[in-house]
C-alpha cells in the first residue's frame, strides 16, 4: 500500500526534488563572493582614481579660463563624486 502511494506521487516527489536540485546548482560559492567582492572593490577603486583626475583637469580648466561657465559641469562631477563616494560606502560595509 506505502508503494502505491509513493508511486502516486512520484512526479511530484521528483519535481520537488528537481526543484531543490536547482536552486542548490544556482547557489552561490564563498569563491563566487569573494570574486564580485574583489570585482566591485577594484571597480571602485578605479572611479576613485578616474574621479579624481576628472576634479583635476576640471579645477585646472576653471583656473585657465576664468571666464567661462563651467557651473553645469560643476555639478555633473559633484553628482559623480556622490555617486562614487556612495559605492565606496557600499565596498566598505561588506
Amino acid at each position: 500500500m506505502r508503494i502505491i502511494i509513493i508511486d502516486d506521487h512520484g512526479d511530484a516527489i521528483m519535481a520537488a526534488l528537481k526543484t531543490i536540485n536547482e536552486r542548490i546548482n544556482h547557489m552561490a560559492t564563498q569563491a563566487d563572493i569573494d570574486a564580485l567582492t574583489t570585482q566591485v572593490t577594484d571597480l571602485t577603486t578605479g572611479l576613485t582614481a578616474s574621479l579624481t583626475g576628472i576634479q583635476a583637469d576640471l579645477d585646472a580648466l576653471v583656473a585657465a579660463n576664468p571666464g567661462v561657465d563651467v557651473t553645469a559641469l560643476q555639478a555633473s562631477v559633484s553628482a559623480l563624486s556622490t555617486q562614487v563616494t556612495q559605492a565606496g560606502t557600499i565596498d566598505a560595509e561588506r
